[in-house]
């Protein structure tokens, strides 16, 4: 799926470019995380100019999922970003919120054909993905990675 692959090729540019990516942090999960947090963004970007009935059936999806649960601090959930002086929860914040601005962009760029079959895609993908009610916000990051990644 082109929106995945160019979705995963931004994610592991943005943070590591712009310096957010803590050095702590344990890459993969990290970057996997950020990518399951900013993703419902993006798609509601993506989604935007779509007919109605897409956008409900993409918010219906994206609340069934799990994913609107989840917010920047779990991006370090189990400890990964853990220092000996705690989490630099600030940087990342910044790195979440900078890498949904930079996807939001990039897909601002697109045309609106390009926009629709992603905004297609992307509804296909979130109904294979299995419901997060009950779920751990673990069990929802290993969904996502499970479906997109």
């Amino acid at each position: 799926m082109r929106t995945v692959i160019g979705f995963a090729v931004i994610l592991a540019l943005v943070p590591f470019s712009l310096g957010y990516m803590p050095a702590y942090a344990d890459d993969g999960v990290f970057i996997s995380r950020m990518m399951a947090i900013v993703f419902p963004d993006v798609s509601r970007f993506i989604c935007k100019e779509q007919e109605q009935e897409q956008k409900e059936k993409l918010e219906y999806l994206l609340e069934d999922s799990g994913l609107l649960t989840l917010s920047f601090e779990d991006v370090c959930l189990g400890d990964i970003c853990k220092t000996e002086t705690g989490t630099a929860n600030g940087d990342i914040k910044i790195a979440v919120d900078s890498f949904r601005k930079s996807l939001i962009d990039l897909n601002s760029k697109q045309s609106f054909a390009e926009r629709e079959k992603q905004c297609k895609d992307l509804i296909v993908k979130y109904a294979e993905m299995e419901g997060g009610k009950g779920k751990t916000k673990m069990q929802i990051f290993e969904n996502f990675n499970n479906v997109f990644l």
